[in-house]
């Protein structure tokens, strides 16, 4: 990912103001999130602009290009991409579909915001995304992606490229892809434990060397991973937290970011394993004495 960013330059640093700009006009309208907004560090590139979950990816041109059309649409695709954060779209299993997935996030997002109603975020296409959200023949307190992506996996291509061009806002690649992590690894870990220069350690030369920097890679992309998660979790759980009490001043508007935050909240069992404690290996036919009929 490191070759597609551009140098820093002015479109970059007006690109980022008006980034910024946006962040506040959201912090003012919805200031339960706060946390949520202060995670992001803004990095051009160029060609894409979505998030990883740590950092705002920007086409500066993009992001221009859409100030100059629309002012308020720069406050919208921040905040879509705030959404899929806080309701964890990234973290999705491996086995999805990743175009279906995205989809089925980015309505999930755009239902949210159409809920939400804030001025600086208001939509020209509202109608048109209402009537199709209305399409899915879903509750409304069931419009999260977990919920939408079956319904997208019964549709034929041509309907679900329809659905894409209408609410894809924002680039997912950086969800699915392998971020370049040997650019982020200190130069004296990018080798093999080393031994002395009579007996190098074994494994730090040829494809035994290249294996063990894969597996230090791997162990630090599992790590941050994880550690990402976490920490959109707690934000998640923070924000279900608030609009349950103290923001409930925002009523209905905040009803289906409020529905995405439960569902994915939520606490899930697993009963296969809690059935397993009393599972046994076999059985044998005993005689039960209290049961015996000696007469029969």
């Amino acid at each position: 990912m490191e070759e597609n960013r551009v140098p820093n330059n002015q479109a970059d640093d007006l690109a980022r103001q008006v980034l910024k700009l946006s962040r506040s006009a959201l912090l003012i309208n919805l200031r339960f999130l706060d946390m949520a907004l202060s995670q992001f560090s803004y990095v051009p590139m160029d060609g894409h602009t979505g998030t990883d979950g740590k950092d705002m990816f920007y086409d500066a041109k993009t992001v221009l290009s859409l100030y100059r059309r629309d002012k308020d649409g720069v406050t919208r695709l921040y905040l879509h991409s705030l959404i899929h954060c806080v309701c964890r779209h990234m973290f999705a299993p491996v086995s999805v579909d990743q175009t279906l997935w995205s989809l089925a996030c980015d309505m999930a997002a755009e239902n949210v915001l159409l809920d939400l109603d804030i001025a600086d975020a208001e939509m020209k296409d509202a109608s048109a995304k209402r009537f199709e959200l209305r399409r899915l023949e879903l509750k409304p307190e069931h419009l999260t992606a977990e919920r939408i992506y079956p319904r997208l996996r019964s549709m034929t291509q041509e309907r679900t490229e329809q659905l894409a061009a209408l609410f894809h806002r924002d680039d997912h690649g950086f969800w699915y892809r392998e971020p370049d992590y040997a650019a982020r690894v200190p130069e004296e870990e990018q080798t093999a434990p080393t031994g002395t220069a009579d007996a190098p350690a074994e494994g730090t030369e040829g494809e035994d060397g290249d294996q063990t920097l894969h597996a230090l890679h791997r162990k630090r992309r599992e790590q941050e991973k994880k550690e990402l998660e976490t920490f959109w979790q707690t934000v998640s759980h923070r924000m279900q937290m608030d609009l349950e009490t103290i923001s409930v001043r925002f009523g209905t508007k905040a009803g289906s970011l409020l529905q995405n935050l439960r569902e994915v909240n939520r606490q899930r069992y697993d009963y296969g394993a809690f059935l397993r404690k009393f599972a046994v290996s076999g059985e044998s036919m005993v005689i039960s004495p209290d049961e015996f009929d000696y007469i029969y």
